[in-house]
């Protein structure tokens, strides 16, 4: 079994608190009466149309009955609808209404600050390569799930 380098294993709890922190402080300063990962769920559809309740699980890292529970509540307040597959009826796509895309600019318009409050410190350079380094990890794990899935 390979050692852990010490220094990606402190990168790791570091995003995890990162990450926490920042869903948090999300959830704090919510005016629009979305948990964060409701929000997410919008922003997905928004910016990459219907989706399967399978691949919003696998894009949004939980499970499919979590994404059942936020569908059901985001569907009660008019922001997405849910329309089955023509050819087969057993597939359900979730997609986002006129009301949603509304929400979706609005609660990122009043979280702009909380965005902004964990990364103004970093110079532009900084954030563009974090991005990179960010984008390259995910899209390595996208890399290696498709051989699992081949």
């Amino acid at each position: 079994m390979p050692v852990i380098n010490r220094d990606l294993l402190e990168i790791s709890t570091m995003f995890k608190t990162l990450l926490k922190t920042m869903t948090q402080e999300w959830n704090r300063r919510s005016v629009y009466n979305l948990t964060y990962p409701q929000f997410k769920m919008l922003f997905k559809l928004d910016h990459h149309g219907p989706q399967r309740v399978s691949q919003l699980a696998e894009a949004l890292c939980i499970t499919a009955g979590a994404v059942t529970g936020a569908a059901d509540r985001l569907l009660s307040e008019g922001y997405i609808e849910r329309t089955r597959d023509e050819d087969d009826r057993r597939v359900v796509y979730i997609q986002i209404t006129d009301q949603g895309k509304s929400i979706v600019e609005k609660v990122l318009d009043s979280q702009k600050e909380t965005i902004t409050m964990f990364f103004d410190r970093l110079p532009d350079e900084d954030i563009k390569h974090l991005k990179r380094i960010l984008s390259t990890v995910l899209l390595e794990i996208d890399h290696n799930n498709e051989k699992i899935e081949v």
